[in-house]
């Protein structure tokens, strides 16, 4: 199996990472850009419609993993 990989894509104007496994992509991280550094990260692997709907649009295959254990 391949090693998982990281691309950096543009989406709605905002700069995103999409984190690769095998042929798949299982997470989506949000980064916020202050300046020319990262001020924050948001990682979007629990939350299923958003990651379906990033993927979607793109047009890439990705497999959700639910929602984070304990969420209600």
């Amino acid at each position: 199996m391949a090693p998982p990989r990281c691309e950096l894509r543009a989406h709605r104007g905002e700069s995103i990472f999409l984190w690769w496994s095998g042929d798949e992509v299982h997470a989506v991280v949000r980064a916020e850009v202050d300046g020319d550094r990262i001020a924050r990260l948001r990682n979007y692997y629990h939350a299923p419609e958003v990651l379906s709907e990033v993927c979607r649009e793109l047009d890439v295959p990705f497999r959700t993993h639910g929602y984070r254990p304990g969420s209600a």
